[in-house]
């Protein structure tokens, strides 16, 4: 079974890590310490299996197999800590991608809803205008 041992080892590896990979290395500036924050993310699959067809003659006969295996990761920086001599504090660091789409969406549901009633008011004015009219 090398793929489980294969699994193994990264998984041990990945876990393993030490603390430079979620607070990256200290950094001084201006009698401050500044130390990064980030987050780590991972995840492995794989499987296996085969397919026998009993349609064909036994000559015929075959058997499909197969297996596969993947992985992924990421590394998102949350912010980073300003350790001083009096106190320490973590300030965020904002993804600019995020904040748009957030923007862009709540901008056009905004703009349909506000569409949507101004027309609902015209055709109550519009009923109401035919039946004083």
């Amino acid at each position: 079974m090398k793929a489980v041992q294969t699994i193994e080892e990264i998984t041990n590896k990945i876990a393993s890590g030490n603390a430079d990979v979620i607070f990256g290395t200290t950094r001084e500036f201006e009698g401050k310490a500044i130390i990064p924050v980030s987050t780590i993310g991972y995840g492995l699959g794989g499987g296996m299996g085969k397919n026998k067809q009993k349609e064909k003659s036994k000559d015929e006969q075959h058997s499909e197999k197969g297996a596969g295996f993947g992985g992924g990761s990421s590394i998102k920086p949350l912010g980073y800590i300003v350790v001083t001599d009096n106190h320490a504090k973590f300030k965020p660091v904002y993804n600019l991608s995020q904040i748009l789409t957030v923007f862009t969406v709540v901008f056009f549901t905004t703009g349909y809803a506000l569409k949507t009633i101004i027309s609902q008011i015209a055709k109550i004015n519009a009923r109401a205008e035919i039946h004083t009219g």
